[in-house]
């Protein structure tokens, strides 16, 4: 009787401890990925990524597991194999628990049968490139790059400047950049009325307002010309980044991309305030959508800062926790660590977007094709601007950005290592039972 009581108590105990094991490594599981995403998000603070794993741990075990009784241990590291602990660029992280007591009430009745049980789990999760595979979460807009610069160890990347502060460049103006002489080009400057306050100039022909540095019009009607403006009759409240020449995408094209949702406004709305999932992959191309799009793209992207406008709300589209600009990634940073939140119902890195570089030399008018060179990540540093046809969006490019997606053969390539990566769970090297 007591062989077959220990038996079957020893197959109950077993189990349980199973049990007890498998949900403790979920939890580690969550950990370890909410740990990695904050110190991958935060530019390696341990401090804060130790804080959100705990928490993820101690939700997972609610009701399951007495988490008060259970401490894990977090360690960071800057590569994965091998898994040296250190915080000094610190991007993979392990979180472990050992040697937790499950008490083993029937088994104990075979003699040498200990009364606890000690149980060890690991999990370890970090980032993977996703250079060379597929990146989602991709917002309707395109840079264009140098397809020559692939190094981003001399601080470039596409011949793209890029990290905290930056330099600040235009995602999308509402000038085109096709030949000097063309009145698109020229925005608003058309019908002899240039903005900005010059003298009124002098001509005699056609093409009437178009005003040059001196404020003098080119060509009026014969008559005077109103070259009103400052260098040119351009409209000085845009920036300098935005003035043409901005790009090299051809006539009709306003830096806007035709992304899965369509070629629509509400697709362009609703992909810069964050709904869509739509994929590109890295060694493909990118079909261009003419047209400006003033408002739809104010509307979907300023909603990252809080700023809403019919049909978008709160509920569906949160705002970021910082709202401040213009700041740039630094600042922003900064403000999170120390929970500066303009927005506490908020969620983090809602102004940094997945944006595709591509290789704009190939580029032809109207609706076009442009080969991908790989993705870059872009800090919003303030919402969309300008009124009128006049708007652009601008930021700058940072070192790397979470997005959907999965890697490709080589995760490294095209687009300088963790431009753009997926949080992932990985074997721990160091424990195989991970």
């Amino acid at each position: 009787m007591v062989v077959m009581i220990g038996i079957a108590g020893l197959a109950i105990d077993s189990s349980h401890s199973f049990l007890t094991l498998s949900r403790m490594q979920n939890a580690l599981d969550a950990a370890a990925l909410s740990a990695a995403k904050t110190l991958n998000n935060s530019a390696g603070n341990t401090t804060l990524a130790s804080a959100h794993g705990t928490e993820a741990f101690a939700r997972h075990l609610l009701g399951e597991i007495d988490a008060q009784s259970i401490t894990p241990q977090f360690e960071f590291a800057s590569s994965l194999n091998p898994f040296t602990t250190s915080t000094v660029d610190a991007r993979f992280v392990r979180v472990s628990v050992d040697d937790y007591p499950k008490t083993m009430w029937f088994s104990q009745i075979l003699p040498g049968v200990d009364r606890q049980l000690l149980l060890d789990a690991t999990a370890v999760a970090g980032p993977i490139p996703l250079g060379g595979g597929k990146v989602c979460d991709v917002a309707p807009m395109i840079v264009c790059g140098d397809a020559a610069d692939t190094d981003s160890s001399d601080g470039t990347l596409f011949g793209l400047n890029y990290g905290n502060d930056a330099t600040v460049q235009c995602l999308k103006s509402s000038r085109n950049n096709f030949g000097a002489d063309d009145s698109s080009r020229m925005g608003t400057r058309n019908n002899g009325n240039g903005k900005g306050g010059g003298n009124n100039g002098n001509g005699g022909g056609n093409s009437a307002g178009d005003g040059d540095t001196s404020g003098n019009g080119n060509n009026g009607n014969g008559g005077n010309g109103n070259g009103n403006g400052n260098s040119g009759g351009s409209n000085s409240d845009i920036p300098p980044e935005c003035e043409p020449p901005t790009d090299a995408i051809g006539p009709g094209n306003f830096q806007l991309i035709v992304l899965g949702c369509g070629n629509g406004a509400n697709c362009v709305r609703e992909s810069l305030a964050g709904e869509s999932e739509s994929c590109l992959f890295t060694d493909g191309s990118i079909t261009t959508k003419p047209g400006n799009t003033v408002g739809p793209t104010a509307a979907g992207l300023n909603v990252r800062f809080g700023l809403y406008s019919s049909p978008l709300g709160p509920d569906e589209y949160p705002p970021d926790l910082v709202t401040a600009h213009p700041i740039s990634y630094g600042q922003y940073q900064s403000a999170y660590f120390n929970q500066q939140f303009d927005q506490p119902d908020g969620i983090p890195e809602r102004r940094v977007l997945a944006v595709p570089i591509g290789n704009c030399s190939v580029a032809g008018s109207g609706r076009t094709e442009i080969p991908i060179l790989g993705f870059g990540c872009y800090f919003l540093t303030q919402p969309t601007q300008g009124s009128g046809q006049n708007n652009w969006i601008i930021g700058h490019l940072i070192e790397g950005c979470e997005v959907g997606g999965s890697p490709g053969e080589f995760p490294e390539k095209a687009g300088g290592g963790y431009s753009t990566y997926k949080i992932i769970l990985y074997n721990d090297p160091d424990n195989l039972a991970s």
